[in-house]
């Protein structure tokens, strides 16, 4: 059963949701509202765009570091749209922190999956000299904010990753069209 199956009847968008990745896919937008929380208001900030701001992890802490939550919106080359959202600020000096609210996402499958609780805190790590990285996407070093490696094998999450991008190979980097952060406003 697909997530959006469970609730059809969502009455409203995220407000100021100004993204190049989903544009105006309303699909796409009830999907988020869903898994973000169907019955509260949100509005979205637009903190970073690659293609405005540039692709280094400087700018990108510079711009999103103690800001939560966030949802991050990356539409890859090969068309797939992934992110993740989490409810920890990012931070230059931090090593994994774990966030019982994270969650990554397949737009493009129309899948949610949520962090298991277990021993390893792993779920969201940003270090200076990296981007964004939740359990799903890592920006990693020596690379960009444009070049995200798939971690789609790990099984700390409540569906098997795989799901979320089937045609994609865990490990592996690929290039993104586009990469967004937006600081969530609940209430």
């Amino acid at each position: 059963m697909k997530i959006l199956e469970r609730k059809k009847n969502i009455k409203t968008n995220i407000i100021n949701l100004d993204s190049l990745i989903i544009d105006n896919n309303e699909k796409y937008k009830k999907a988020l509202k869903l898994w973000i929380n169907p019955d509260l208001k949100i509005k979205a900030k637009l903190l970073y765009r690659a293609s405005r701001d540039g692709d280094s992890f400087d700018t990108f802490h510079k711009l999103c570091d103690y800001q939560k939550p966030t949802v991050e919106l990356v539409k890859l080359k090969n068309g797939y749209i992934l992110g993740s959202y989490t409810t920890l600020d990012w931070e230059t000096k931090s090593d994994w922190k774990s966030d019982p609210n994270l969650f990554v996402f397949s737009l493009t499958e129309n899948i949610k999956a949520m962090k298991k609780e277990s021993k390893n805190n792993r779920g969201i790590e940003c270090l200076s000299g990296k981007g964004p990285e939740s359990y799903l996407l890592a920006f990693d070093c020596g690379y960009n904010m444009r070049t995200p490696r798939l971690r789609l094998d790990d099984q700390e999450y409540s569906i098997n990753t795989q799901l979320l991008a089937p045609k994609l190979t865990s490990g592996k980097y690929y290039n993104a069209d586009e990469v967004e952060i937006f600081k969530i406003i609940i209430g």
